[in-house]
């Protein structure tokens, strides 16, 4: 059987091709991902970065406070969003069943890491598929 190749940034395996277009996983680092839950953060983001340049072209103190607190924002979504998950936990929030979700790992569909030889599979929360009207929550 072939191997996967494995990403040597992240430890994922790369997938092979799905057998069912309609399946589509995208993950991104940064808060302009496909969710439309992280459009709100998204938008503060900005607006506190353009807050920051208008108080910096106006000689206001607190840009630098703006630019880190955005940042801070920034980096703790893309923390939580690319967070891996056990099966179950991708289980409950992906609506799909941990056994669905071992076979797509099994068949290369869905990106998945051990970080240790016999240790349990974990996927990457942006990588989950999402079941129809099962929606995704976020601890914020």
């Amino acid at each position: 059987m072939e191997q996967p190749e494995i990403d040597k940034w992240s430890g994922y395996s790369t997938p092979r091709p799905s057998a069912s277009p309609a399946i589509r996983w995208s993950c991104g680092a940064k808060l302009s991902s496909v969710n439309s839950m992280d459009s709100t953060a998204n938008d503060l983001v900005s607006r506190w970065r353009e807050q920051a340049a208008a108080y910096e072209r106006d000689g206001q103190p607190g840009a630098k406070l703006l630019r880190r607190v955005a940042d801070e924002l920034e980096n703790m979504w893309s923390d939580w969003y690319i967070e891996p998950l056990t099966i179950a936990q991708a289980a409950r929030e992906s609506g799909y069943t941990e056994d669905y979700l071992r076979d797509l790992v099994r068949d290369g569909t869905l990106h998945a890491v051990r970080f240790a030889d016999r240790g349990p599979i974990r996927i990457r929360r942006c990588d989950c598929p999402r079941k129809a009207g099962h929606a995704l929550k976020a601890k914020v």
